[in-house]
């Protein structure tokens, strides 16, 4: 072959191999998409456009690559001379199910890639891969012609429809084990995307050899991918609605928590600047818990202690079904029940919907995300500068990327008056919402940056993301590392990014609350205002949280507003935790029959029937299993006690701490 020859074989490879990549990518991406707006779990067309943009780059890149390996491999005597197109196409599909199985099976049963166990469990899982491309590959061959392209598309199309809907039973409904629930969903799955692609293929033969009745095929195939769309919108969308009689009498409950707003940096608990000021006027139409603790200082204990008012709910990771949650008892009473949660901790998946009947939640998939997270690729080309860190903040950083405008305040409160106004107005409703806005990255809305923080570097706030921090690119790693790295004046900078993103969140609040009167729902809806845990932003060598149990963590504010039911302009001093919510909300609700709580209700200091001390114990719990690499946490696990005006905290490492906080 003449040295042309081969330059034009070369080209022919390198062109075949990004095309047929690109477009497989691409293919992938777009159903994904659909499959994520299909089940309710939304983002905006601009991210999905990004995302689609992203996949299909990706495939180019990695098509050129495998391009030029196809050539050298077909240069090669003593291999066999394989077709450049379907070898190519075979080679995707093979790699897309290595990629989307394999990292959650080393996640899951392989947690040592380099261990005995590890080293054969890949090896037996290669094997498999390599014989499923050989099936792709001699599938697709069996074509003639141009035929193989189709063959490509079509096994593209609904291999991608099995790995998206897979993932998302997977993630959000049910896991994948080996049993006959674990199993059931997933080969039913199997079988419908193995008849598709049948059905589809018959489709494409009739319309490619211009056969007289094409109509039966097409037709078969429409209305077999219409029946399977209205199947995939109805998976886990929502819970049940309730079936008891509407109740009377019973007030409304707005519950909203501030993710990681910490008490003292709302002027509401005396901050010397303005942010809260729609808080400000809530505390005087209500009552104000000056000193609430949370329990823990993350997401997850945080939320699941104060919806079932339970300790030991703190120490799971799933909240399973032997936890009754306040929605499930109010929706048991009747109840209309929703949840408009912008953390991706919560939502679907997690146990924490249990009892709503309708959820809209952040915890969107986007499989290259969670594929980037398991390679350093992104990490070495940001360290080496060639990629901009802009760039690895929109790939990888979870709150600026999948959520953003999906999760500002602003669209929380869309969902959140959408699910008002189209719910059943007879029964009394339970509105459970989660604003993301304080927790890192701290992005404020420019109004409030020029506000709050003018001058200050617009993407300062993605400190997690600074190479030069220490940062990491990992959405699933907290970054603890970056306190000695930063001056006085840093920090303030992230303060004040901090107080913005809190101002902001306060002038929403006030527009749902707004809404809320415009509806006339005030007079009977109890308002709860809170928060699941503070922030560090250089106490004690610390940032961000899930660090320790100091009160820059665990101050949160609680405020309750009932015009039915509380008297306005209360101050209480008496300590109280997130654990007494769930009573104090059953009580007003006059429920009769309660589950098993630790928490106590918080009315008699409402009424006046106990006496408002200023005395009480405050308990902390963090379980975390010692880790060296982050050896300037406070480590272990961590147990918490806060008594008149002292804090010790017990570490299971024996590196035992006490604070006078007088």
């Amino acid at each position: 072959m003449s040295d042309r020859s081969k330059l034009g074989e070369f080209f022919q490879c390198m062109v075949l191999g990004a095309a047929i990549f690109g477009i497989g990518a691409t293919i992938f991406a777009v159903i994904e998409a659909l499959t994520n707006t299909a089940t309710g779990l939304y983002l905006p067309f601009s991210t999905w456009f990004f995302a689609i943009l992203v996949y299909a780059i990706l495939g180019i890149i990695s098509g050129l690559f495998l391009g030029i390996d196809t050539f050298v491999w077909r240069q090669l005597p003593f291999l066999p001379r394989v077709p450049p197109g379907p070898f190519l196409s075979a080679l995707f599909l093979g790699g897309l199910v290595f990629l989307f199985v394999g990292i959650p099976l080393n996640d899951r049963a392989l947690p040592d890639v380099l261990s005995v166990q590890g080293l054969v469990g890949n090896a037996i899982f290669s094997v498999f891969i390599v014989g499923l491309t050989l099936l792709f590959y001699f599938t697709i061959r069996s074509r003639r012609g141009p035929g193989w392209s189709l063959a490509f598309l079509n096994l593209a199309v609904w291999l991608s429809v099995l790995l998206a809907v897979g993932a998302h039973i997977d993630t959000f409904i049910r896991p994948l084990s080996l049993s006959v629930d674990g199993l059931g969903p997933f080969l039913l799955l199997l079988a419908a995307c193995i008849a598709l692609y049948f059905v589809a293929l018959w489709a494409l033969r009739a319309i490619a050899l211009g056969a007289e009745n094409q109509v039966v095929p097409i037709a078969t195939l429409v209305v077999m991918v219409v029946v399977a769309l209205v199947l995939v919108s109805r998976v886990g969308s929502g819970g049940v609605e309730s079936t008891v009689a509407a109740p009377t009498g019973k007030p409304n409950v707005l519950w909203m928590v501030m993710d990681t707003t910490r008490a003292d940096h709302l002027s509401t608990y005396g901050y010397e600047r303005a942010t809260s000021p729609v808080l400000d006027e809530l505390a005087a139409q209500g009552a104000t818990f000056e000193e609430a603790h949370a329990e823990s200082s993350w997401t997850i204990p945080g939320h699941f202690v104060m919806v079932t008012g339970r300790f030991d709910a703190a120490q799971e990771k799933l909240l399973g079904e032997k936890f009754v949650t306040t929605a499930e008892v109010l929706q048991d009473e009747g109840y209309d029940t929703a949840a408009v949660l912008g953390n991706m901790s919560l939502g679907r998946g997690s146990g924490f919907e249990q009892g709503f009947a309708h959820t809209v939640d952040g915890p969107v998939q986007i499989f290259y995300l969670s594929a980037f997270e398991k390679f350093p690729v992104l990490r070495m080309l940001m360290a080496m500068g060639i990629a901009p860190p802009d760039a690895v903040l929109r790939l990888l950083h979870r709150k600026t990327f999948l959520q953003n405008e999906a999760v500002r305040a602003d669209a929380i409160n869309e969902y959140a008056l959408d699910w008002l106004d189209d719910r059943d107005s007879e029964r009394p409703f339970f509105l459970f919402i989660n604003y993301m806005d304080p927790h890192d990255s701290y992005d404020p809305p420019e109004e409030y940056r020029d506000r709050f923080a003018p001058g200050v570097e617009p993407d300062f706030g993605f400190v997690r993301y600074r190479p030069e921090l220490g940062g990491t690119i990992s959405s699933n790693r907290f970054v603890r590392d970056v306190g000695t790295k930063l001056n006085d004046a840093q920090w303030q900078e992230m303060l004040d990014l901090y107080d913005a993103e809190i101002a902001y969140l306060d002038a929403k609040i006030g527009e749902l609350l707004e809404a809320l009167d415009e509806r006339g729902l005030t007079e009977d809806t109890l308002v709860i205002i809170t928060s699941d845990h503070g922030e560090l932003f250089g106490e004690h060598g610390l940032a961000n949280h899930f660090k320790a149990l100091t009160r820059e963590e665990t101050h949160v504010p609680l405020i309750l507003r009932y015009p039915a039911g509380i008297d306005g302009g209360q101050r209480i001093a008496t300590p109280v935790q997130l654990r007494d919510i769930m009573p104090t909300v059953l009580e007003l609700a006059a429920v009769s029959s309660v589950p098993e709580m630790d928490g106590r209700s918080l009315v008699p200091l409402l009424d006046g029937r106990e006496e408002d001390s200023g005395v009480g114990e405050i308990v902390g719990f963090l379980y975390r299993p010692v880790d060296k690499e982050y050896d300037f946490t406070a480590p272990g696990h961590l147990l918490s006690r806060t008594d008149e005006g002292s804090q010790y905290v017990w570490s299971s490492t024996g590196m035992h701490e006490f604070y006078d906080l007088k």
